[in-house]
């Protein structure tokens, strides 16, 4: 019994540690489109590879994402300063990700 339960509190630890790391590696992705924009490169790899771990941490991790705000606050920066059509369309499809997510798991907008 005892060996059980260490196995569950290790179990939860290496999740809270694999949410930890997909939100750093969010925040790194975010901060690369931002100086891949200032440098005039094109970000749709990045948004693409972006778009992925969104959307597996939305398998894994349904209730709360973690650093949502610093996203949707990038997204939008991204959007204003990006000039082509497709980087623009890739954008706006990863805020309504993000805001599907948010409806889904019941936080309402008003509390962001």
């Amino acid at each position: 019994m005892l060996l059980d339960n260490k196995r569950i509190v290790y179990d939860c630890l290496q999740v809270e540690h694999a949410v930890i790391c997909g939100v750093d590696l969010s925040i790194y992705l975010m901060e690369l489109c931002s100086d891949l924009i200032e440098r005039n490169f094109a970000i749709s790899p990045v948004l693409v590879l972006f778009k992925r771990l969104v959307l597996t941490q939305m398998d894994k991790d349904q209730d709360s994402f973690h650093g949502f705000n610093y996203m949707v606050v990038c997204l939008a920066h991204m959007l204003v300063t990006v000039e082509y059509e497709h980087e623009q369309l890739l954008l706006l499809n990863l805020s309504s990700i993000f805001l599907e997510w948010k409806r889904k798991s019941g936080m309402h907008l008003s509390s962001i």
